[in-house]
């Protein structure tokens, strides 16, 4: 029997070759980690290591996305540090995350009408938006980007995220960075979502240097594909996303196509 290759990041329990979900997470935490290395330019030979940071983080986002229940994660609460990133627009401010975020982004993760279009459509508990959170905040941690809690300027309540994430879910989009964002019901048809990802979409492309941005959504979902058109993204794949058998629409925006509209 080979050792575990892979150990998740805050694990009360690595993943064995034994687990269910081991051969799958192992292979799109490989994938994911050299997509991100190419994507920053850097040499991307030889295998990933046990321990790895990088590739703790890839295979915590693959498992949550794909929805594997047989990797546990036990640790301390949603990290802050001293690199805080904050956007702000003319109605929302886009932080890094907070203890005190997890309840109200649960509630928006309890609203089946908001989990319609994500992934299977399954509802989250505050245990799995918990740990979804920390899975963002790994991400900012080991990429320099990830996703924003959205909160409103002039009540402080959390509205959601929006923010830059790298879509393992769907391997054959890699290397790439996708821009996502999910409201709660009562902040939908007031233009915040195009806001809120307008304002990611900058960020990449302003200050992190990024060459093109993705958007992912499935087919049906005509409210994401029109914000997707109104941050000037068209449409480039029509695939099927290997987690929830869902179709999915590719949109895709270069810095070409960005740095065009600016000017």
């Amino acid at each position: 029997m080979r050792p575990p290759l892979i150990t998740v990041i805050n694990a009360a329990e690595t993943v064995t070759p034994e687990s269910p979900a081991y051969a799958k997470a192992e292979l799109a935490a490989q994938d994911a980690f050299l997509a991100m290395r190419t994507l920053r330019g850097e040499e991307t030979a030889g295998a990933i290591s046990d321990g790895d940071a990088e590739a703790e983080v890839c295979v915590v986002q693959y498992c949550d996305e794909a929805g594997f229940e047989t990797l546990t994660r036990q640790g301390p609460s949603v990290i802050q540090n001293d690199r805080m990133v904050t956007l702000e627009t003319p109605r929302l401010i886009l932080r890094r995350w907070r203890e005190e975020d997890i309840a109200p982004m649960a509630a928006v993760h309890a609203d089946p009408e908001v989990m319609r279009w994500i992934r299977d459509g399954s509802v989250r508990d505050e245990q799995q938006t918990r740990r979804g959170i920390q899975a963002w905040e790994s991400e900012w941690e080991s990429q320099g980007f990830g996703l924003f809690a959205v909160e409103l300027r002039s009540t402080g309540e959390l509205a959601g995220f929006t923010g830059l994430s790298v879509p393992h879910f769907l391997p054959e989009v890699l290397p790439a960075v996708e821009v996502g964002w999910r409201l709660g019901r009562s902040h939908w048809g007031q233009g915040l979502a195009t806001e809120a990802a307008a304002a990611a979409v900058r960020f990449g492309f302003e200050e992190r240097g990024l060459e093109r941005i993705v958007s992912i959504t499935q087919v049906g979902n005509d409210a994401s594909e029109r914000i997707m058109t109104k941050l000037g993204m068209r449409l480039v794949r029509e695939t099927v996303n290997p987690t929830c058998g869902r179709r999915v629409r590719v949109f895709e925006l270069s810095s070409d196509q960005y740095l065009a509209t600016t000017r």
